[in-house]
């Protein structure tokens, strides 16, 4: 089938404007290297009367991976290609080599300079291609699932790694979250689901994902996973962690502290700093009290913690294994974290002083 697509090597298309980028379209075409042996080998001379035959064949494969490029754009809904690239492969394996030819371009939609504008979005609205039907078809099905609570097929998947939106990212991760009385996300989910759901995640737009998990990093039954979440993908938001703060969820706030950033800005460090000072600012649940354990006994100071407990003045932490929690009503692991954290604010500041010298 002949395809009315325009191809350009270059970024535009002489006396036409660019409506809209579509997407970028490969092709590929492998050969095997006997077939430029056969021709040599009828060759009397290479540089004589013969070499049309070697420059006919390749003109063959250009036009084969070509054509194959404007199909692919077509189907799309593209009436051109622009920035098309060529390259020649060679393909090694099992005692046999071959060629792979590959081109790559982008798809567009481009309209005549003289065109109305108004008369192209008619246009566009006019027309739906078989290929976007095909696509909201797919996206209503796994939403169909999604709200079931149940996980799509690999065939599905494929589909959400190249189209993630909020709607199925939404209902994807509540589907996570209401399994959690049926598996442990680090031990019962299959590898397979394990990095479909974490290679989905790192296509979805990163301030979108921190939006809708971290406050579920409140609920105990959902931490583990969504913390799971924000770790492999990087997604630490100093920003929510103040959040977490001010709504006196330390210790959802404190679960956070050791999450990264694939970078930092001095906008994060400042709002590190604050997280340090705001957790080093915080009120005493517990309290040091005088009390006589008897009628003749000499009055002694001790330390009560938050849920009630009577320890020794010289204890840190609380000595009932229910509670083990310091005045501030902090656990050892809890305090470690912070104390980490602090380290971690120390090097960045250290790291942007050395910057700016």
């Amino acid at each position: 089938m002949v395809y009315n697509v325009l191809v350009s090597t270059t970024s535009s298309v002489p006396n036409m404007t660019i409506f809209k980028h579509i997407d970028l379209v490969s092709a590929n075409v492998v050969i095997g290297t006997n077939i430029f042996s056969d021709i040599a080998a009828t060759f009397t001379d290479f540089f004589g009367g013969k070499s049309a035959t070697y420059q006919g064949k390749l003109q063959e494969i250009y036009k084969e991976v070509i054509d194959e490029l404007k199909s692919r754009a077509a189907t799309i809904g593209a009436n051109a290609i622009i920035g098309l690239k060529i390259d020649f492969d060679e393909i090694s394996g099992g005692g046999k080599s071959m060629f792979m030819i590959s081109a790559v371009g982008t798809a567009v939609h481009v309209v005549s300079c003289n065109s109305s504008l108004d008369q192209v979005y008619e246009s566009e609205k006019s027309c739906i291609s078989s290929t976007t039907l095909a696509n909201e078809i797919t996206k209503n099905r796994i939403i169909q699932l999604l709200k079931q609570g149940i996980f799509p097929t690999e065939e599905y998947w494929q589909y959400m790694l190249n189209y993630p939106n909020d709607e199925t990212t939404i209902l994807l991760l509540d589907v996570l979250w209401r399994g959690q009385d049926k598996f442990d996300y680090n031990v019962t989910i299959t590898d397979q689901l394990k990095d479909n759901i974490l290679n989905y995640l790192k296509r979805v737009d990163s301030l979108f994902a921190i939006t809708i998990l971290y406050p579920k990093i409140i609920d105990i039954k959902c931490r583990k996973i969504t913390f799971k979440i924000l770790k492999d993908n990087n997604l630490f938001s100093p920003k929510h962690v103040i959040d977490l703060i001010q709504k006196n969820e330390l210790s959802a706030a404190i679960y956070c502290l050791e999450l990264d950033k694939v970078t930092y800005t001095m906008d994060d460090l400042a709002q590190m700093v604050e997280i340090s000072d705001m957790l080093g600012n915080i009120p005493n649940t517990g309290e040091t009290l005088v009390v006589k354990s008897g009628l003749l006994s000499k009055e002694k100071a001790r330390y009560i913690c938050e849920n009630g407990h009577t320890n020794s003045i010289t204890s840190e932490y609380c000595d009932s294994l229910s509670c083990l929690k310091n005045i501030k009503g902090l656990t050892k692991i809890e305090v470690s974290k912070i104390d980490d954290f602090r380290v971690k604010v120390d090097s960045l500041k250290s790291l942007f002083a050395s910057q700016s010298n």
